[in-house]
């Protein structure tokens, strides 16, 4: 159930039973020459979509431009859009308050961009400041504990931008939209021609994206089940 396809009538009837809302967050940014620029905006629709259907929680509009500028080197690669920090933070704030003037309170916010993470801990500690009663939980899925240490079964590089991990899932989520045949390896950074940051495209299967998303999604339910109603901003 999607915020932007119910009419403001719909809205009001869910407020009714539910303060709840689900806040994807990806990046449009360089993802290597296999995979598309929006490949964290998709994982974290296709994380909230999964969320939803257990929780029922209604999924807000995604952000869908994030932090991709310096120290990491996507500014190089044509497509990639960013915001100022300071622009980011705004955003959200501004999201944010407005679903609260109408009467969200709890924020479930699925961050599958890195670069975001701490101006949307910045924005929630402004927003926990001036807005009572809110609650802000944001979900990074790659510091789950499991995720993390199956990860690194893989390969200790697994996890980083456009490698192993990331195209695994992209396989499996979008496979349309990518491009396995240009899956290649490079183990640079901010020197990198390729895109990917120091790690291993080549390795990724859609098995092993179909395996890590079940993982994630059964790891943030479970999370969701320990702690219910309790939101922390982390």
């Amino acid at each position: 159930m999607e915020l932007g396809n119910l009419a403001f009538d719909k809205i009001e009837e869910y407020l009714k039973n539910s303060k709840s809302i689900i806040i994807p967050i990806g990046s449009t940014e360089q993802h290597s020459k296999a995979l598309p620029l929006l490949t964290d905006t998709f994982l974290a629709e296709n994380i909230a979509k999964k969320i939803s259907k257990n929780t029922e929680w209604i999924i807000g509009p995604t952000i869908n431009i994030g932090y991709s500028d310096e120290p990491q080197p996507f500014m190089r690669f044509a497509g990639t859009i960013t915001y100022k920090t300071a622009t980011l933070i705004l955003v959200i704030n501004d999201y944010i308050t407005s679903l609260y003037q109408h009467g969200f309170r709890d924020f479930y916010i699925i961050n599958a961009h890195g670069g975001n993470n701490r101006f949307i801990q910045k924005a929630s500690a402004e927003l926990n400041d001036n807005l009572s009663g809110i609650n802000i939980y944001l979900h990074n899925w790659w510091k789950l504990e499991n995720i993390q240490s199956t990860c690194k079964k893989v390969d200790e590089n697994s996890m980083n931008h456009a490698g192993t991990i990331e195209s695994a899932l992209a396989l499996y989520l979008f496979k349309e939209k990518t491009n396995p045949e240009k899956f290649t390896k490079e183990f640079k950074y901010i020197e990198t021609i390729s895109g990917i940051i120091d790690s291993d495209q080549t390795l990724a299967t859609e098995k092993m994206g179909k395996d890590i998303f079940e993982l994630i999604i059964n790891e943030s339910l479970d999370i969701l089940n320990k702690n219910k109603n309790k939101f922390l901003c982390n």
